[in-house]
């Protein structure tokens, strides 16, 4: 099963809440694939979700397509996803360096304390989960 051995988020400026311009960072990720998964050259979708350094992960779910990722939180949380973003990844050597720039805007202004990334590595072929729209009820008092 492929790995994501590390990932590091870097930035030229510190402070995402002292900035009038958008916020440009850097994610780099090490994947580990076993050579099952490189012989047959095996796709993948790699899900960035860039939150507040801040968010509580123990209240975070994640749903997964393998060409589509989002972040269910409580609704405290939900200003904590800055950014998410998406590649596409083919298993053709045993270990693969990405690289991706990404650009935050702090559109809530609320106070940011940090940065941090989630990667969620999904094979194409695999599970799907999706979650509907909210049906609400015309309810009627008795």
């Amino acid at each position: 099963m492929a790995k994501i051995e590390c990932i590091k988020v870097f930035s030229q400026k510190a402070d995402l809440n002292k900035i009038v311009t958008p916020l440009v960072i850097s994610i780099n990720a090490k994947l580990k694939f076993l050579p099952v998964e490189v012989n047959f050259k095996m796709h993948y979708q790699l899900h960035f979700f860039i939150l507040d350094a801040c968010t509580d992960m123990e209240t975070t779910v994640l749903l997964v397509n393998w060409d589509e990722a989002v972040i269910c939180q409580n609704k405290s949380d939900l200003n904590n996803v800055l950014d998410h973003l998406n590649i596409g990844i083919e298993a053709v050597e045993g270990e693969v360096n990405i690289k991706k720039v990404a650009t935050i805007v702090n559109r809530d202004k609320e106070v940011v304390c940090g940065i941090k990334v989630l990667a969620k590595l999904v094979p194409v072929i695999s599970e799907a989960t999706k979650l509907s729209n909210n049906y609400l009820f015309d309810l009627q008092l008795m």
